[in-house]
């Protein structure tokens, strides 16, 4: 509902009123906001692409231009570009609070659950999603065994040149024994995989601990605050 309301909103004051009142949300939700930014900080660059891009490619963006070479600019002919700018971070914004709420291995067991009939078209659903979470649990183990090398590295007196050649020696020196490390910890669940009977396509066991709790409850109360706004307005 709140990317529903973003998208058809068209006034600037209403959109940040609505950003604020998600944020309020996010909060009492738990999430924080320096989290959330720190989830979209690399599609951020997007948005002033985004600006000039509605600018140079539309109607509006032509009519500011053609204003401002006649000496007039018409700063009107912007608020399309913006409101649509505004839109697309908001958009970015619940996306990242929305990441930080799902938990990714609950997500990726949903999605495993949901495409258990495209078992019958024999599309190999089991495998895929075993390589998706051994590698959900990989990703921990490898970057905690990277930051272990550049510490003996560091140990040892080994700097980190601030030359672009400097840092691609750097970790390439990492990614070599950290690569290593991957190989031998892919043996020993390849082995242990194999002990205890793996067979693909088999039915798992899941322990999932559902309970309903306070946020559960404002959760669904500011859906239904949405639903009504929306039909409303």
């Amino acid at each position: 509902m709140a990317v529903i309301l973003v998208a058809t909103r068209q006034n600037a004051l209403m959109l940040v009123a609505l950003y604020l009142l998600i944020s309020i949300g996010f909060l009492f939700l738990r999430v924080r906001l320096q989290k959330i930014f720190s989830a979209i900080r690399y599609l951020l660059w997007m948005l002033p692409i985004t600006f000039f891009m509605h600018i140079g490619l539309s109607q509006f963006g032509w009519d500011f231009i053609s204003s401002l070479f006649n000496g007039t600019p018409q700063f009107a002919y912007l608020k399309p570009a913006i409101m649509f700018t505004l839109q697309i971070f908001g958009f970015m914004f619940i996306m990242g609070g929305a990441m930080q709420l799902v938990q990714l291995d609950r997500l990726l067991d949903s999605l495993y659950l949901g495409l258990q009939p495209l078992r019958k078209l024999k599309l190999p659903v089991d495998d895929f999603f075993q390589i998706l979470f051994l590698g959900l649990r990989f990703f921990p183990l490898l970057r905690e065994e990277a930051r272990r090398i550049q510490e003996v590295r560091r140990g040892f007196g080994v700097n980190d040149s601030q030359s672009l050649i400097g840092r691609i020696r750097s970790h390439v020196a990492t990614a070599i024994p950290m690569f290593v490390g991957t190989l031998y910890r892919a043996e020993i669940v390849a082995q242990t995989m194999a002990l205890r009977g793996y067979i693909p396509g088999k039915k798992r066991t899941v322990y999932t601990d559902l309970r309903w709790h306070t946020r559960d409850s404002f959760l669904v109360s500011i859906i239904l605050l949405f639903s009504v706004f929306v039909l409303v307005v």
